[in-house]
């Protein structure tokens, strides 16, 4: 692993569903499998605690739940972006650069942006796609960058009230396939 990179597994950034593919691991399985061999010291696994793959009140699939989960991720990393600009670790254009992964259907409320959404199973993003965000004043909103946009071949940015019809629609649309709400327990 590069030198002063850091991986740190966030819970909130799981995906919706309560499938078994959307479930992750309990905490012991994973400090087994992050503790050892090529991984070993990689991983900061200090914010999965037991419960967090439970799927039931924070980490239930009812978009409430995610949404809210979403905006703690958002206002998480904010503020691991202004630490990582005090101690003086931006990029050469004085940016703190940090990378997501995390599962598609839980993007579109994360970035807020359902734009495609549908084009893919469960969502508008496609595997290994990835797209670049700022942060949109001080609060936790984020904005696609142009420059992401261009490279994605779309024009003009939706506004906050066409961006909410496309969640309504996503959402019912979702909820009929089970990636979201069904036998949420909250």
């Amino acid at each position: 692993m590069k030198r002063g990179l850091k991986v740190h597994a966030l819970p909130e950034l799981q995906e919706t569903s309560d499938l078994p593919c959307d479930t992750g691991s309990s905490p012991s399985k994973l400090t087994s499998e992050f503790s050892t061999g090529e991984y070993a010291g990689c991983v900061d696994l200090s914010l999965v605690h037991e419960g967090w793959n439970s799927k039931t009140g924070k980490w239930s699939p009812a978009s409430s739940a995610i949404e809210a989960r979403a905006k703690e991720a958002r206002i998480w990393l904010r503020e691991l972006a202004e630490e990582a600009h005090k101690k003086g670790e931006v990029n050469g254009n004085g940016d703190v650069e940090i990378v997501v992964v995390t599962h598609g259907g839980y993007l579109h409320y994360f970035t807020e942006d359902w734009v495609g959404m549908g084009e893919f199973v469960g969502t508008g993003w496609m595997n290994t796609e990835f797209r670049s965000y700022e942060f949109e004043g001080a609060g936790d909103g984020l904005r696609e960058t142009e420059t992401s946009r261009r490279r994605r071949g779309k024009g003009q940015e939706l506004s906050r009230d066409e961006q909410r019809e496309l969640r309504a629609s996503a959402e019912r649309e979702n909820e009929e396939k089970g990636f979201i709400g069904g036998n949420a327990k909250l």
